[in-house]
């Protein structure tokens, strides 16, 4: 079935004031099989990690990823990677995360992202010369990719380079749109379905990474709907 390549990161629900308990409920409440962890600071990081009554909502989950920390980090060879990497071993040793989803802006030096064991995507980026750093990554190590469709298009529009050069990479799509200025919005709102329809073919997980308006829950099942349309 095409919704079960459906899935929904918690980082949609920024703008509602609710609990990481509360998001992961209504995310399998609005029957979602898959769930992107969307973990901005290492302070949320480390959070996370105490939350272990929380651990056992994520059974309900055929796929499990995190989005590991993007704000004021810089992976390298340095303290704060090497922190980051002891709490992500400890998520995976008691939760088995399916992969771990680094933003490849956020990185200078691969070398304890490599020797870490870890199960690793990159995501792509909205920076300047993203695309060339991306795919002189790519040429160097062999970790797979996440296509943010948004952050493909938004700046460089490097979407079809992507696709052309690295289509056997990519293992997840992250979906959402951008309109007057909003940056990271669903693809009902920004009407740019055009931008899906490029991708579409790809068989790997979708996953929901817009914001929505708190408790907008039909906006949500909207959104997994125009989706599934398009993945039929």
């Amino acid at each position: 079935m095409e919704k079960a390549r459906i899935g929904i990161s918690t980082a949609s629900f920024c703008l509602w004031d609710v609990t990481p308990t509360t998001k992961l409920s209504i995310s399998r409440d609005l029957d979602f099989s898959r769930v992107e962890i969307g973990l901005s600071t290492v302070k949320m990081l480390k959070e996370f990690t105490l939350l272990t009554s929380l651990f056992n909502q994520l059974d309900a989950f055929c796929h499990v990823t995190i989005n590991v920390p993007w704000c004021r980090v810089r992976y390298g060879k340095n303290k704060q990677t090497q922190t980051v990497i002891d709490y992500l071993k400890l998520l995976d040793q008691m939760l088995k995360i399916d992969a771990f989803v680094f933003r490849i802006d956020c990185i200078s030096d691969f070398s304890l992202l490599n020797s870490s064991g870890l199960n690793i995507y990159l995501e792509n980026s909205e920076k300047e010369d993203s695309w060339i750093k991306l795919r002189d990554i790519t040429k160097s190590y062999d970790y797979q990719c996440v296509l943010d469709i948004n952050r493909a298009t938004r700046n460089e529009n490097y979407l079809e380079k992507m696709l052309d050069e690295l289509s056997d990479r990519i293992a997840e799509v992250q979906v959402n749109g951008y309109i007057d200025g909003f940056y990271r919005v669903p693809l009902g709102t920004s009407k740019q379905y055009h931008l899906f329809d490029k991708v579409k073919d790809l068989n790997v997980p979708f996953i929901i990474e817009g914001l929505f308006p708190p408790h907008d829950y039909q906006a949500i099942l909207q959104e997994k709907e125009i989706i599934k349309s398009k993945l039929s």
